[in-house]
């Protein structure tokens, strides 16, 4: 997988993008929004942050690809407020919203031919025919901040599968969970649920920012 090279070339990033930081730092899916919200044990008056452990933000060198795309892709990296209601920092999870990210997630996994990056190659890309996981999340996030989200609710996300297999999926942050877009499985769980290890993830309020889980 194409992350895992990411992971093993990280040294070799921090020595050369550090130049550019520092001039940068200036299975089916659910068939409604009922469902998807029933799977969640909120109690009333409980949000996200009460629920889930508060994310450390350490700092992390953010995947050279990514780097890349957003020299090429610069309104796709840039910090967005979004439309959508907020509620401490994370989107108000709507009936509409939760219909929202069940509909994308199917239509991208549907539209996308899942094909690897050749040999000693790592380009992500977005809207995209065929790709990997990368080219998934970054045509889904693209698609939700379409639709209203702030960039701060959406996260890329590097962790390994149980196989200890490289991955990345999307996480869009909501008061009713941390929901996990995946392109190996067609409905969304929250991160809570998931069996995925996660190593590192995307601050949507930094142009360049990740930390590390």
């Amino acid at each position: 997988m194409a992350i895992k090279r990411i992971m093993i070339a990280a040294f070799t990033f921090a020595v050369a993008q550090s130049a550019f930081l520092v001039k940068s730092a200036s299975a089916s899916p659910f068939t409604g929004a009922s469902r998807l919200k029933g799977e969640l044990s909120v109690k009333p008056g409980h949000t996200l942050r009460q629920r889930l452990p508060a994310i450390k933000k350490r700092f992390a060198l953010p995947p050279i690809a990514f780097v890349n795309f957003c020299r090429r892709k610069t309104d796709q990296c840039a910090v967005r407020q979004g439309k959508l209601a907020v509620r401490d920092g994370v989107v108000i999870a709507t009936p509409a919203v939760l219909s929202s990210l069940i509909s994308i997630n199917t239509q991208v996994n549907k539209t996308i031919r899942s094909q690897s990056d050749g040999p000693r190659q790592d380009v992500w890309e977005v809207n995209v025919m065929a790709g990997d996981c990368e080219d998934y999340v970054l045509t889904k996030r693209a698609q939700l901040l379409a639709k209203g989200w702030p960039s701060s609710a959406l996260a890329i996300a590097v962790v390994y599968t149980p196989k200890r297999i490289g991955h990345a999926v999307l996480v869009a942050r909501t008061d009713a969970g941390e929901f996990v877009l995946d392109n190996l499985r067609g409905e969304i769980i929250t991160r809570e649920k998931s069996d995925y290890h996660f190593i590192s993830m995307q601050d949507g309020s930094r142009r360049l920012g990740w930390v590390a889980l």
